[in-house]
């Protein structure tokens, strides 16, 4: 820091000509002796001098008011300044302001106190503008009355130490920063091995505080107990060599937290060379997560492996180029579809590729239109027999966007065409028996007309004889059975008219899911108390049909008590509705004891029943099948004993409302 030396001391000169004025009378020999100590001040003043210049500090001196009376030419090296560029200015004229500021009030206050200078580090600058930063250090110069008439002082650059000194510190509070924002644990070992660092990650990993885990034995503390003979065989070598068969590598190995609890962990240990002993760094991230992660997915992995080789239709992966099977489930092994062979060997028995339009190649279609293609051809099985397979592939693409390879699964459809084939039996089946029905209505309302009459003329006179007073109270009772019957018999004649269709329906725009809840109202009370809990799962925005109301709710009157019958001890009762392919469905299932195989034929015959007798005509489902069949739909029934009991009911929805289109696209 500060200025030029201005040595206090006399010079040569100045002694010289002191003595000369005071020994001017001496003789010769005193002249001798003047001239050696004249000599001896110059060789001391030029070894001083020579000491200053070679100094790598600068030596300066200032007076009471800083300003530098004297500059050694070190000053050239530090600040780029010649020493008289230096003499008549401050120290605070080479500094950034705020710097300035801060030494003159330092400065100031050690001047009024004669203080000592001691490393006073400040910051100058450059002649080119670069920071230098000087060590200052200073002794007071007091005149003989003990005033303050200057400073002599040293300067020294420890820019570059203190720039190391600076990245040090940063690096330090990086590490600090690092270590402690860390998720992994971050732990040093000494050559003890004992714990000479611990990061905050390390004790929520392992749940020793740093205080309860520094200087502990590493290995006893983290490691369980079955691993600790090997590691103290072991540690020995570490300490001499810095090996061990962890070590440079990054691991998964078993550790244990302070509760005892064992977790996975993941080491990565590095070996670092500290005052000639082997240290060691650890960073152990807690891979429990992951180890489960990967349990799940191997799990999984198992689970599709399973549910692959479980499936019995065959798949397999063909490559595109060369039409050769890659990979291949079970289903397609027992088939004979070997890894290896090619797909038109296997399947046809031929050495060229399918083609033609009867058997066209799966995975040539596939190529082209770098999609997914169905298609049918027939195969031979292991037996030579013809089996109508429908294959659908599935291209698979390259980073590149080319087709290398197929997936082709295989479905055997032969069992499905003789299904359908069934079901073009069952359908005309199913028209004859409408007929029947048909036939026995018109047979019902022919007998329910020449019946209804006389029951009404029995009914009427029974009731004439009962409110005579004459009538005995015998005869009252009698009379009122006669009644009953008579009015049963009058259900069982009209529902004999429902069933014969004889009640035209008066159709309108309807809105099904509030048919459904009108009806649900009817019993909904009733059932509660019979233990029977009623939920209700209407789709929202269902297009209208066309019907009628009454009949409808018959319909649906008949199923829910039907559904309820069969759940004499309580159960539940679901109605939902949904909208498919134009139709609306309604699906009533309940927890019931179902209906036995042999009964499902005959539910929708006239007169059939499974119930005691008196407690219904059987004509219920009967009835309810011809109106639905009316209404253009359909009414099936799915059951199986034991296990409850699945009515849908199809119907038509209405074209005219437009809420249809509305409602598919919505459900698109």
């Amino acid at each position: 820091m500060y200025g030029t030396m201005n040595d206090p001391r006399p010079t040569a000169k100045q002694t010289a000509d002191g003595m000369k004025q005071q020994h001017t009378a001496k003789p010769e020999p005193v002249e001798t002796e003047l001239d050696v100590t004249l000599q001896e001040l110059r060789s001391s003043e030029q070894r001083f001098r020579s000491l200053v210049e070679m100094t790598s500090d600068w030596l300066w001196e200032v007076d009471a008011q800083a300003t530098y009376t004297y500059s050694s030419p070190k000053v050239k090296d530090l600040l780029g300044y010649e020493p008289e560029e230096v003499i008549g200015k401050t120290p605070f004229d080479f500094m950034p302001r705020a710097e300035a500021e801060r030494l003159a009030a330092l400065f100031w206050e050690s001047a009024q106190s004669h203080k000592l200078l001691v490393r006073l580090e400040n910051t100058n600058l450059h002649k080119d503008g670069r920071i230098v930063i000087l060590e200052s250090s200073g002794v007071p110069l007091l005149d003989e009355d003990g005033r303050l008439i200057g400073y002599r002082g040293i300067d020294r650059d420890i820019t570059e130490p203190k720039q190391i000194e600076d990245a040090l510190r940063e690096s330090r509070e990086r590490f600090k920063t690092i270590t402690a924002s860390a998720k992994d644990a971050i732990i040093m070992m000494d050559n003890d091995g004992n714990v000479s660092y611990w990061n905050k990650a390390a004790q929520s990993i392992f749940g020793h505080t740093r205080q309860e885990a520094m200087g502990r034995y590493i290995h006893t503390l983290l490691a369980p107990t079955r691993y600790h003979e090997q590691h103290f065989k072991a540690f020995p070598t570490f300490q001499e060599t810095g090996r061990g068969a962890a070590v440079g590598k990054t691991v998964e190995l078993t550790a244990i937290r302070k509760n005892g609890e064992e977790f996975p962990i993941e080491l990565s240990l590095s070996a670092v060379r500290v005052r000639d002993e082997w240290h060691a760094i650890a960073i152990v991230r807690d891979i429990t997560d992951r180890k489960q992660a990967e349990e799940k997915i191997l799990q999984q992995h198992r689970f599709l492996q399973h549910v692959m080789d479980s499936l019995t239709h065959p798949f397999y992966v063909v490559n595109a180029d060369n039409y050769s099977i890659e990979l291949a489930n079970a289903a397609a092994r027992e088939a004979c579809v070997y890894v290896g062979s090619t797909c038109y060997a296997l399947t046809h028995g031929t050495e060229t590729p399918c083609h033609g339009e009867d058997h066209s190649c799966p995975l040539v279609e596939v190529k082209k239109s770098r999609n997914v293609v169905t298609m049918e051809h027939i195969h031979r099985d292991t037996r030579g027999n013809s089996r109508f397979i429908e294959i659908h592939g599935y291209p698979i693409f390259d980073d590149g966007g080319r087709v290398v390879q197929m997936i082709e699964y295989c479905l055997d459809v032969t069992d499905r065409k003789w299904a359908e084939e069934q079901l073009r039996l069952a359908t005309r089946q199913q028209i004859g028996r409408s007929e029947k029905l048909a036939s026995i209505g018109r047979l019902a309302a022919g007998i329910a007309h020449e019946i209804n009459n006389p029951l009404t003329g029995v009914l009427t006179f029974a009731h004439l004889l009962r409110d005579k007073e004459s009538t005995s109270k015998e005869d009252r009772q009698d009379l009122d059975i006669i009644i009953n019957e008579t009015a049963r018999a009058g259900d069982i004649v009209r529902g004999l008219l429902d069933f014969a269709r004889e009640k035209t329906p008066v159709k309108e725009s309807l809105d099904l899911n509030h048919v459904i809840d009108q009806t649900i109202r009817l019993i909904r009370k009733q059932k509660e108390l019979e233990q029977i809990s009623i939920e209700e799962d209407l789709r929202e925005g269902l297009p209208n049909i066309t019907g009628d109301e009454n009949q409808l709710q018959q319909v649906l009157l008949n199923v829910l008590l039907n559904a309820c019958e069969a759940m004499p001890r309580g159960g539940r009762l679901t109605i939902s509705t949904s909208a498919q392919d134009g139709s609306v469905l309604i699906k009533v299932v309940d927890t019931g004891c179902g209906i036995k195989k042999e009964h499902l034929e005959q539910v929708f015959e006239p007169f059939f029943s499974t119930k005691p007798v008196g407690k219904g005509t059987g004509l219920g489902l009967s009835v309810s099948y011809g109106i639905v069949e009316q209404h253009g739909g359909s009414l099936e029934i799915e059951s199986e004993e034991g296990s409850g009991t699945t009515v849908t009911i199809v119907l038509p929805a209405g074209k005219e409302t437009g809420a249809e289109d509305d409602y598919m696209e919505g459900q698109k």
